[in-house]
């Protein structure tokens, strides 16, 4: 039976309790390509980190750049993004060559596009409307 990214990392999160936690990676690297899951990790890890927060009453935050953001700029991000969504948040940032200039933030499903591309993707998309 295949599971989901989710159910992973919710499983792994409880395991942490145990104290045989070489015993649970091997376990779980079985599962995995017993299932035939072992390609999904890297997205049964981005669940882990989401859910992991969560059971910590705090969000997780994707911050993507063409750079990797000084701490004066992050701290900003991280400040507003607490007001918005009224929890702590912890910051993840992720330099991506592809960017031209800007960033792209994406807590959850949602996806704030403050990326010189997402501005002129909307202004092409206003100038077709």
């Amino acid at each position: 039976m295949k599971l989901t990214p989710k159910i992973y990392a919710l499983l792994l999160i409880e395991s942490l309790k145990s104290d045989q936690p070489e015993k649970i990676a091997s376990k779980f690297w079985y599962l995995l390509q017993k299932n035939g899951q072992y390609k999904d990790l890297a997205k049964i890890i981005n669940r882990l980190d989401q859910e992991y927060a969560s059971s910590l009453d705090m969000i997780l935050a994707d911050v993507y750049s063409a750079e990797v953001l000084d701490d004066e700029h992050l701290a900003e991000i991280k400040n507003k993004l607490e007001k918005r969504f009224a929890k702590k948040v912890i910051i993840k940032n992720i330099a991506k060559k592809r960017f031209i200039g800007g960033i792209v933030v994406k807590v959850n499903d949602v996806e704030i596009d403050l990326s010189i591309e997402g501005k002129i993707r909307q202004l092409r998309q206003s100038l077709s409307n």
